[in-house]
């Protein structure tokens, strides 16, 4: 009948895009990249059942208006390098960079960072 392929309500945004990890057969966790109301997020998503249901976590970052886009994960990280994000400057061809690890975002001074010469 296909009943065991249709779908359910997860608790996950819908059309968010991420990187799953599993580290058994119940916790299962995503890091998503998504847009909800206006808000473009990037969060921790976390079942402790196998998938059947997530509820969020942390947010790393959030911005109203922005969609980003996550990397797969590194190979051979450090705690403070696990994934790159980017996001679409507005109205330009460039694109914002951000290296994230467990404790958030690595921060660097805006002059080591704004390297565009227009």
């Amino acid at each position: 009948t296909g009943t065991e392929w249709l779908g359910r309500n997860t608790g996950l945004p819908i059309g968010a895009k991420g990187i799953l990890r599993v580290d058994d057969l119940k916790e299962v966790s995503f890091l998503l990249g998504y847009e909800e109301d206006k808000l473009g997020e990037i969060a921790s998503w976390n079942s402790g059942d196998g998938g059947n249901i997530f509820t969020k976590g942390g947010v790393f970052i959030a911005e109203k208006e922005t969609n980003f886009l996550l990397s797969h994960t590194i190979r051979n990280t450090h705690p403070d390098a696990l994934f790159i994000a980017a996001k679409k400057i507005k109205g330009s061809d460039y694109t914002e960079m951000y290296l994230f690890g467990d404790k958030g975002a690595i921060k660097r001074s805006k002059v080591e960072a704004d390297v565009v010469v227009e």
